[in-house]
């Protein structure tokens, strides 16, 4: 997802989509294996830096908690 378009599904309204796009991002890192029972490490990367924004000091209530169940 390119950073202008990831950013204007964070500030769209409702939050819904963008919480949505994180939560199944995570769910899918958390899930997915590859042949040596590892998580697929490609996706660590973009999971990270979705809940760093999840995290950040402008973040809604709403993104910390999402942030939190995934942890």
């Amino acid at each position: 997802m390119l950073i202008a378009e990831r950013d204007a599904l964070r500030n769209a309204e409702p939050a819904g989509k963008w919480l949505s796009c994180v939560a199944l991002l995570c769910q899918t890192f958390s899930e997915m294996r590859v042949t040596n029972d590892k998580p697929l490490e490609l996706l660590a990367k973009p999971v990270f830096e979705l809940l760093s924004l999840c995290v950040s000091a402008d973040a809604s209530d709403s993104e910390l908690a999402c942030a939190a169940m995934q942890v």
